[in-house]
């Protein structure tokens, strides 16, 4: 009968540390690693610029700011929604004189998200691009046809 016991005793030793074995390996491996908090990106500069076919808005930042554009059109506006970035001074609304370009409108993200707006109100339904150089990015807002006559009158 001990050897029974004795023998029943080990069976369960090993059936224990087979099932340990077989739980542990299947059970992710999790760390935590604290990483260093970026610097939060802020705009320094928004400029316009009215070229003879194009008025441009030149948003400079303090590094490489993530951008998604989309449109609007009841009134026409480009939408440029900047991800993690403050828009430091730009608090107010600017005023465009002439172009395609009526106005831009400045709304501050929120923490934790912090995606900052800047709402472009064109003058009408216009063909824009968007492009990248270093820290600025540079939306190119092309004037519609017979838009110089109109600015010359």
């Amino acid at each position: 009968m001990n050897r029974f016991k004795l023998g029943s005793f080990f069976i369960s030793i090993v059936l224990v540390s087979m099932v340990s074995i077989i739980y542990s390996s299947c059970s992710p491996r999790v760390s935590q690693v604290k990483t260093e908090e970026t610097a939060a990106l802020e705009v320094n500069d928004v400029r316009l610029s009215d070229n003879p076919d194009k008025t441009e808005v030149i948003v400079t930042g303090s590094g490489h700011i993530p951008y998604t554009t989309f449109r609007l059109t009841d009134p026409p506006r480009l939408i440029l929604d900047l991800a993690g970035t403050s828009l430091g001074n730009f608090k107010e609304k600017i005023e465009a004189k002439g172009g395609e370009v009526v106005s831009i409108i400045p709304k501050e993200g929120k923490k934790p998200n912090m995606v900052s707006r800047l709402e472009i109100v064109l003058t009408g339904l216009v063909e824009s691009n968007v492009r990248r150089d270093r820290d600025s990015l540079i939306i190119e807002i092309l004037k519609t046809p017979g838009q110089e006559e109109v600015a010359k009158e």
